[in-house]
């Protein structure tokens, strides 16, 4: 059986290379950086079951290294929030 290693996927300065959240663009929520692409766009498209390559076919100028941020945003986020889920 293959070991898992468990790691930071991106710390969170190579992030902020791909993730802006600016009060004056997207009405203050994250975006990739540069463009008015929501991150929350991104993460529906991936759980949706939307291939990367398709993601970047429908958002032009987002590159792979920009999905692979939004979900490292993501992951960062639940290290810090909590959010109870109703069964």
């Amino acid at each position: 059986m293959d070991e898992v290693i468990w790691s930071v996927a991106m710390d969170p300065e190579e992030i902020q290379k791909h993730i802006s959240v600016d009060p004056q663009v997207c009405h203050g929520q994250a975006c990739i950086r540069g463009k008015r692409v929501l991150v929350s766009e991104i993460l529906d498209a991936l759980a949706a079951g939307e291939s990367t390559s398709r993601i970047l076919r429908n958002y032009p100028g987002v590159t792979g290294e920009d999905v692979r941020a939004c979900l490292a945003y993501a992951a960062l986020l639940t290290r810090e929030q909590v959010v109870i889920l109703q069964p």
